[in-house]
């Protein structure tokens, strides 16, 4: 489900965790208030979108995940490109 991106499920309720120019946004939302998972998961979505659109942060579903450090250069090096599954 790609428009689960930046959501995640946490015990009871779906947590949103956004970084963007340095910052980051979290918010939780838990299920018993919003009425069930479905609701919370909805909310926490609408959530996320209006934030992005607040902030600036341009709406993608792509993914770019930081690969690690490499020691011997001191520097961060990060995957653009997801790895082509088999």
């Amino acid at each position: 489900m790609k428009h689960l991106k930046n959501l995640t499920r946490m015990g009871k309720g779906w947590g949103v965790r956004i970084q963007w120019k340095g910052r980051t946004y979290s918010q939780f939302f838990p299920d018993a208030e919003y009425g069930g998972q479905v609701a919370s998961r909805r909310k926490a979505m609408l959530w996320r979108d209006r934030l992005e659109r607040q902030i600036g942060k341009p709406r993608t579903e792509s993914q770019i995940r930081s690969s690690g450090v490499l020691p011997w250069l001191g520097k961060r090096w990060v995957r653009r490109k997801p790895k082509a599954r088999r």
